[in-house]
C-alpha cells in the first residue's frame, strides 16, 4: 500500500483545494454566482445550508479526511487511514479545532489541536513538544485570527486554514466559499443517501476544479465535501504513478447546539508543558544513552560459522549496521552508506559490518545474496536470535551503531539516509584520536542549555487563563419537607471526607470481608473502611506514586468470586488496582496524558470476568484494559471524555456509554463504538443507568450543561436521546468531585437523588416528579446508600462537617 508520512498527510489536507476565504458576519451568506444560475435549485440548496450555519449557536463534529488512489501499475485503489479533523464552535469565540493522523494500525502517529476558551487561544503541534502557544483570544473569531503562527500554519495546514476546514468557514465568514463559487457553475445531481441520511448534492465546477457537496436533505447540514484533487497532483505524484487520486472529507456526527460543555474548549496542559507567546525551535532527539558508554559483550556469526566478537575488535573503529532482508528504508538508505564503505576500502582500522536480524530459518545465502543485490560490500554477519540488537536496544531499522578504538559507543543512528556524511565525520574523527561521544554530549548539553533559556524567554508569566466560573453559595440548612432526617452516627476520625463507595454482602459467608462496608476517601489517599454502624475496621495508606490522588472508587467481582477495587483521580495519571487487602496490583497507563476523567468496570465481551475501561480528557478517547493492566482496544473516536456510564445488557454483553465535551453519548460494545446519540438539544456531561423502579428494565438520568454558566439540569431521557423530562438545579459550579446522580432503587418506584452545587440534595421518582429537597448546610463532597435491610437504608452524606449517617423517616402529615 502506498502510505504517505505524517507530515505528508498534514500538508495534503490544506492542499485539497482554495475552497474558502472570509471574514465574520452575522447575516447569512449570499453566494457570488454567475447571474444564468441565480434562481436555480441548486442555488437555493446552497443557501438554505449556509442559512443553517449562520443561525445556529454551536456547532460540533468529528470530521474525517479520507484519501485514496489508484496505481497505474496494478490499478489497484489504496486508501491511506482517515485524518481527524474535528470541530466544535461556539459563537462568538470558543472553538477546538483538531487535527489527527493514523497509521494502518490505528495508532496516533501525529496529532495538532488550537483551542479558544473565550479568553485565551492556545496551539499545540508534534514539532514542538512541551510547548504551548497562548494568546489572547479575540472578542469574536475570525477565519484569519485562528492560526497565530507560521508554524502552527505550516504544521497544520501551509495554505488558509479554511481550505481543510470548511464548516468553520460556513459558521464564521463573511462569505463562506467565495473563491471556491467565484466564476463557477453549480448544478444539483442526483438525491444520495449517506449513513441513513438523503443528500442533496451540488456540483460546483470553478475552472478545471470540480467540487460536491452533500447537503443533508432536512437538516441542511453539510455531510460531505468531494474535493478537486488536481493542484495535489504534482505534489504527491510527480512522476505520475497514480491514475487516480481521491480526497473527500465527511462530517460525522454534525450536530447544531445551543450549547457546548465547557470541558471541550479546555486545551490540558501535559506535565511540563510550557506556556509560550512564540515557540522556540525544538531540540533534537534526546541523544541515546548507550552514547558514551562501553559497548557491551557481543558477538555475531559470519556466512562460514566463524564467531566474530568484540575483544576481537578491539582498537578498531567498528560500524556496525543492523537490516534486515524485507526492510524498504534499509535497502534505500544501502547505496548511501556504501559510499561511506568505499572510503576507508583498504584501510584496517575500520571495519564495517551488516547485521542481518533476520530469523534463524532464513537461509545464509539469501541474505547474502539481498545483501549484495542492494549494492552492499560491508561483510555479512548474521544475529538471528537478536541478542546483540537486544544488547544495543534498537527499536528501528535500519540502526547504525559506530563503536569507537576505546571498545565505547560513539554514534547512534535510527533510520535510513540519502547522506552518511556525518557519519564519515565521526570515523575522521575517531581516527584522528578524538572522542566524538564527549563531544557530541557536550554539544548536546550546550543546545539544551540555550533551548532553555531561549523557552524562558518567551514564557507567558502571567497565570494560567481561566474561563470565570459561577461559584456556588452554600444555602442556609433546612429540613426536608416530607422526610425527618436522624443522624445514626458520624465518623469522627475521618477528617476530610470525600466520594463514598458501599460494598454489599458478598454471599453468606460472614467473614468481615464479606459483610456489608462502607469505603470513604480521607484526604487525597487515605481509604477508611467502616461497618454499617460506623465502626471503622481499618484505615489504610494507599501505596500509590507520588502525585497520585484518589477522588473516586470502583468495585467488581471476577469470574472466580474474587472482589477486586479501584482507585483513581479526576484528571490523574493512574488508575491503581486493588486487593481485598487493598494492596495494590497494578496501575495503568504508564505513557502521559492528559488526564484520567473516569474508570468503569464492564464485561463487554459477555465471558463473565469484567475488564477495566477508561475515559481519558484530550484526545486519548477511551480505553479497554484488562486486570493485569494491559491495554485490550482503544477507541479514539471520543475525545474530552467526561464519564461513562454502563449498560448491563440482557445478551451479558456490557454497553459503555461515553459522555464527552460535545455534549452527546457514545455508545462502545464488543464490536467498537457505534453512531453517538445526541439528546434533543441538550449537553448531557452526566449519564447513570439503572433500574431504579426494579421493573425489569433500566431508566436513564443524566446531568445536563445549560446555556448559563454554572446552571445545571437534571434529564430523563430515553436510550435514543428523547428528553423525558427535567428538573433544574441551583445555580452555581461544584466545586468537588462528588458523584452528581444517585440512584435508589426500590419496589416503591424507586428515586433519584442529586446533590447540588449549593449544598442542596434533591431528590425525584424515577420519572422526573419531585419528592424532596433540602439544603445539608455545606459543600457535599459525597453522598451514597446503604442497602436497604428491614425496609430500613441510611443516608451518608460526606461534607466539610464529616461523614454522618442519617435515617430517614416519612413525616406524619397530620402533625
Amino acid at each position: 500500500m502506498r502510505l504517505f508520512t505524517v507530515s505528508q498527510l498534514l500538508r495534503l489536507g490544506s492542499t485539497a483545494g482554495l475552497l474558502l476565504c472570509g471574514s465574520c458576519s452575522t447575516e447569512p451568506a449570499k453566494l457570488n454566482r454567475p447571474k444564468a444560475t441565480q434562481e436555480s435549485n441548486a442555488q437555493k440548496v446552497l443557501d438554505a445550508m449556509f442559512a443553517a450555519y449562520r443561525q445556529s449557536n454551536a456547532y460540533a463534529d468529528n470530521a474525517v479526511l479520507h484519501f485514496q488512489v489508484v496505481d497505474r501499475a496494478d490499478h489497484i485503489e489504496r486508501r491511506n487511514p482517515p485524518q481527524n479533523i474535528a470541530v466544535s464552535f461556539e459563537r462568538p469565540n470558543r472553538l477546538r479545532l483538531v487535527n489527527q493522523v493514523f497509521d494502518e494500525s490505528g495508532q496516533l502517529v501525529g496529532s495538532c489541536h488550537i483551542v479558544s476558551n473565550g479568553t485565551s487561544l492556545r496551539a499545540a503541534i508534534p514539532d514542538f513538544p512541551g510547548q504551548i502557544l497562548e494568546t489572547e483570544a479575540p472578542a469574536k473569531l475570525r477565519v484569519e485570527d485562528i492560526v497565530t503562527s507560521e508554524h502552527v500554519r505550516q504544521a497544520v495546514l501551509p495554505l488558509p486554514l479554511t481550505d481543510l476546514y470548511p464548516q468553520l468557514d460556513l459558521l464564521i465568514s463573511d462569505n463562506p466559499q467565495a473563491e471556491a463559487f467565484a466564476d463557477s457553475r453549480v448544478r444539483l445531481l442526483d438525491d444520495e443517501a449517506l449513513d441513513g441520511r438523503i443528500c442533496r448534492r451540488v456540483e460546483v465546477i470553478q475552472g478545471g476544479s470540480r467540487r460536491v457537496y452533500w447537503i443533508d436533505r432536512d437538516t441542511h447540514f453539510l455531510r460531505r465535501l468531494d474535493l478537486p484533487t488536481d493542484q495535489l497532483k504534482p505534489e504527491i505524484d510527480p512522476n505520475d504513478q497514480l491514475e487516480k487520486i481521491e480526497l473527500w472529507i465527511e462530517f460525522r456526527d454534525a450536530v447544531f447546539r445551543e450549547k457546548i460543555p465547557m470541558d471541550a474548549f479546555t486545551m490540558e496542559l501535559p506535565p511540563q508543558a510550557v506556556r509560550v507567546r512564540q515557540l522556540v525551535t525544538s531540540l533534537p532527539s534526546p541523544l541515546p544513552p548507550e552514547v558514551g558508554q562501553s559497548a557491551p559483550d557481543f558477538s555475531f556469526i559470519d556466512p562460514e560459522g566463524k564467531v566474530i566478537g568484540r575483544d576481537s575488535l578491539a582498537g578498531k573503529v567498528v560500524v556496525l549496521d543492523f537490516w534486515f532482508t524485507s526492510c524498504s528504508p534499509c535497502q534505500a538508505s544501502m547505496p548511501a552508506l556504501e559510499k561511506v564503505h568505499a572510503k576507508y576500502s583498504g584501510d584496517d582500522r575500520i571495519v564495517f559490518f551488516a547485521v542481518s536480524t533476520d530469523p534463524q530459518d532464513t537461509p545464509t545465502g539469501s541474505i547474502e545474496k539481498r545483501l549484495r543485490d542492494w549494492g552492499s560490500t560491508s561483510r555479512s554477519v548474521r544475529d538471528p536470535e537478536q541478542r546483540v540488537a537486544d544488547l544495543f536496544q534498537i527499536t528501528g531499522y535500519p540502526t547504525i551503531v559506530l563503536l569507537g578504538p576505546d571498545g565505547k559507543i560513539h554514534g547512534y543512528e535510527i533510520g535510513g539516509r540519502s547522506d552518511y556524511a556525518p557519519l564519515a565525520d565521526a570515523i575522521d574523527r575517531l581516527l584522528a584520536g578524538q572522542d566524538v561521544a564527549q563531544e557530541m554530549l557536550d554539544e548536546y548539553r550546550n543546545q539544551r542549555k540555550q533551548y532553555e533559556a531561549d523557552l524562558a524567554a518567551v514564557a507567558v508569566d502571567r497565570q494560567e487563563i481561566q474561563v470565570e466560573i459561577t461559584p456556588a453559595k452554600i444555602a442556609a440548612k433546612t429540613e426536608p419537607a416530607h422526610y425527618r432526617l436522624q443522624r445514626v452516627w458520624k465518623a469522627e476520625n475521618v477528617h476530610r471526607p470525600g466520594n463514598l463507595l458501599v460494598i454489599p454482602s458478598d454471599g453468606d459467608d460472614e467473614s468481615a470481608q464479606n459483610l456489608p462496608r462502607i469505603l470513604a476517601i480521607d484526604g487525597d489517599r487515605t481509604l477508611v473502611v467502616l461497618d454499617l454502624a460506623g465502626q471503622e475496621l481499618g484505615r489504610y495508606e494507599l501505596d500509590l506514586p507520588q502525585d497520585e490522588v484518589v477522588t473516586f472508587l470502583r468495585t467488581a467481582i471476577r469470574q472466580n468470586g474474587d472482589r477486586v477495587f479501584l482507585a483513581a483521580g479526576v484528571g490523574r495519571q493512574q488508575l491503581h488496582l486493588l486487593d481485598p487487602n487493598w494492596r495494590r496490583i497494578m496501575s495503568f497507563p504508564n505513557d502521559l496524558h492528559p488526564g484520567i476523567a473516569d474508570v468503569q468496570f464492564a464485561d463487554l465481551d459477555g465471558d463473565h470476568n469484567p475488564e477495566i475501561h477508561v475515559g481519558f480528557w484530550g484526545d486519548v478517547g477511551v480505553q479497554g484494559v484488562s486486570m493485569e493492566g494491559k491495554r485490550i482496544w482503544a477507541d479514539r473516536t471520543v475525545s474530552q471524555v467526561v464519564q461513562i456510564a454502563v449498560e448491563p445488557n440482557q445478551s451479558g454483553r456490557d454497553v459503555l456509554w461515553c459522555t464527552n465535551s460535545r455534549g452527546t453519548l457514545l455508545p462502545i460494545d464488543h464490536r467498537g463504538h457505534r453512531p453517538e446519540v445526541p439528546v434533543d438539544n441538550h449537553a448531557i456531561i452526566h449519564l447513570v443507568i439503572a433500574d431504579v423502579d426494579l421493573d425489569g428494565s433500566a431508566e436513564w438520568c443524566g446531568l445536563s450543561a445549560s446555556i448559563e454558566p454554572g446552571q445545571y439540569e437534571v434529564i430523563g431521557l430515553s436510550p435514543d436521546g428523547k428528553m423525558e423530562w427535567s428538573y433544574t438545579l441551583p445555580q452555581g459550579e461544584y466545586p468537588n468531585q462528588v458523584e452528581r446522580i444517585l440512584a435508589v432503587p426500590a419496589p416503591d418506584g424507586g428515586a433519584w437523588a442529586f446533590p447540588a452545587a449549593d449544598g442542596s440534595i434533591h431528590v425525584l421518582t424515577h420519572d422526573g416528579q419531585l419528592v424532596d429537597r433540602f439544603n445539608y448546610g455545606s459543600a457535599i463532597t459525597g453522598l451514597a446508600l446503604t442497602p436497604v435491610e428491614n425496609d430500613n437504608a441510611m443516608l451518608l452524606v460526606s461534607s466539610s462537617d464529616g461523614l454522618v449517617a442519617w435515617k430517614a423517616t416519612q413525616k406524619d402529615m397530620s402533625e
